[in-house]
């Protein structure tokens, strides 16, 4: 289902730049921006391509935690799509631009942006979003100051950061997408059944692989500012398996599950009880390097902002 909803939309793409006379040497034509976070300029380029571009993770069975966490679990994940960025700023202000319309329709709706084979994943209308885009953007400000807010200090094509668990949630729904679950995250950051320890592969973190211990921007190890965090897929040498970029380092990455021990099987399977703890994985740009290790996990409550704290979205059926 994910395979075809992302060749339709490629395919009515392809065709609106047909009828409008664009050449397939046109940079601007090998944009996809399918998603309403793509639609603006400010969200449409990364690294030469859609911001939005979403890349497929085959079924895999595999160790969910491999040789980091304990216990472990025999899990399987079907196939799905998951965005090969880290939502950028540019997407998020897209977002912010949209949210007062969305949540006077009544959004998020009970329910949206459910795992389509996992019950009950979906948003609940017992959680709180902030009432306005003013609000929003006022209380990222308190939390995160702006000396460490990407949002407003930096580039459209860096990771946005200082987001709660509910917002990274809500931005995904009102993208047409969901959060990814843990164990598709983890699925996508150690190639499944490869089990990499990295992304990569074996070899230790490097700078060409990814930015981490506050050395972003060159300057010495845990030397920190915001400009160590880069824009998103500057570290191509650390791409994934199936080519996802920054799945480690940049910003940690909120995932649907609360943050429990794993089952003994975890077959398409998530934590969705609403316990007080969500789990943050794949590292950020002032850790260091043995927190790169992509079975590693964290967590955090659901409403805490932080400088390292970013999101990106899986896809829909």
């Amino acid at each position: 289902m994910v395979e075809a909803r992302s060749k339709s939309y490629r395919l009515a793409w392809l065709l609106a730049m047909v009828s409008v006379g664009c050449g397939a040497d046109d940079p601007a034509a090998q944009l996809e921006p399918e998603r309403p976070s793509c639609t603006a300029p400010s969200g449409a380029n990364c690294q030469g391509e859609s911001c939005c571009a979403s890349l497929p993770v085959p079924t895999q069975s595999f160790t969910l935690g491999g040789q980091v966490e304990t216990p472990t679990a025999e899990a399987t994940v079907s196939g799905f799509e998951l965005d090969k960025y880290e939502v950028t700023v540019g997407r998020f202000r897209a977002f912010i631009d949209g949210y007062d319309a969305w949540r006077s329709a009544g959004n998020p709706a009970a329910g949206a942006g459910a795992h389509p084979l996992i019950p009950d994943s979906g948003w609940r209308s017992e959680w709180s979003l902030l009432g306005t885009a003013a609000e929003l953007e006022s209380e990222a400000g308190i939390q995160c100051s702006s000396l460490s807010q990407t949002f407003t200090v930096g580039r459209a094509e860096l990771p946005v950061n200082c987001v709660t668990w509910l917002e990274a949630f809500a931005f995904c729904i009102w993208d047409r997408a969901r959060l990814p679950t843990e164990t598709e995250w983890e699925a996508a950051a150690t190639g499944g059944d490869e089990a990499r320890p990295f992304p990569w592969g074996t070899d230790k973190p490097d700078a060409s692989r990814a930015a981490y211990d506050c050395t972003g921007d060159g300057s010495a190890a845990q030397d920190c500012a915001i400009t160590d965090v880069l824009d998103v897929g500057s570290k191509a040498a650390g791409a994934g398996r199936w080519g996802h970029q920054d799945l480690a380092g940049n910003v940690w990455e909120w995932v649907l599950d609360s943050y429990r021990a794993y089952p003994a099987v975890a077959r398409d399977y998530a934590h969705v009880t609403a316990d007080a703890y969500r789990t943050i994985r794949g590292s950020g740009w002032a850790s260091e390097a043995a927190d790169l290790r992509s079975p590693l996990r964290y967590n955090s409550a659901p409403t805490a902002r932080r400088s390292e704290f970013g999101f990106r979205c899986a896809g829909a059926p």
